[in-house]
């Protein structure tokens, strides 16, 4: 989405949910072109086109981390065997 300012300024908003934005590889570049017409006080009219490039990078795989330093429970503390499937609630 692209948003001109009255005092020219833009504002762009890349759709990533867009399957040709999602399908981009490393290095890859599509472009997204917006022709627009501005208008001022005295009626004169100009013509311009801006093209925005946007860049494909692969998304990596999720990074999860456990930060159990501050752990409330621990298997030991419920008599649970590790690998059991047994739940511990605390």
């Amino acid at each position: 989405t692209l948003t001109l300012n009255e005092d020219g300024s833009y504002s762009y908003q890349l759709d990533n949910s867009n399957p040709d934005v999602q399908s981009l590889d490393d290095g890859v570049t599509i472009q997204d072109v917006f022709t627009y017409t501005i208008t001022d006080a005295d009626g004169d009219e100009s013509t311009a086109t801006l093209t925005i490039d946007v860049n494909g990078l692969t998304d990596g795989a999720p990074t999860i981390s456990i930060d159990d330093a501050d752990a409330d429970v621990t298997p030991a503390d419920n008599s649970v065997v590790e690998g059991s499937g047994d739940t511990v609630n605390g």
